[in-house]
């Protein structure tokens, strides 16, 4: 018999990686967002301490600079994240609901596309 163990849908932290670049440093651009900086002050990744708030991409580049090559990365990143939160919110609805899971255990699989 093949059993297979699914992770828990609930996400409360995200990163969001745009490159491969050391981290020197981090700069927090409010009490809930963290972004980590390369030796070039250039934005390597965000921490998302809350996805309760996520921040704008221009909110981000209003406070560091965003390498040219790596700004769809983040603008895609956001947006998964925002997805992941709203698939969360329907998936606990529907569980509300229905007293039960949706077919297919709907949305788990969107956990791996972010980093959390």
């Amino acid at each position: 018999m093949n059993t297979q163990e699914t992770k828990p849908f609930d996400i409360e932290t995200a990163y969001i990686k745009v490159n491969n670049n050391y981290v020197e440093y981090s700069v927090a651009i409010n009490e809930n967002v963290i972004a980590e900086l390369d030796d070039e002050d250039t934005l390597v990744g965000v921490k998302l301490l809350s996805v309760k708030e996520i921040p704008s991409f221009e909110e981000i580049e209003s406070h560091v600079d965003i390498n040219w090559d790596d700004e769809e990365t983040l603008e895609r990143g956001l947006w998964r994240v925002g997805f992941c939160i709203r698939l969360q919110k329907a998936v606990a609805l529907a569980k509300e609901i229905n007293n039960s899971p949706p077919p297919n255990n709907a949305g788990e699989d969107f956990v791996n596309i972010i980093h959390v």
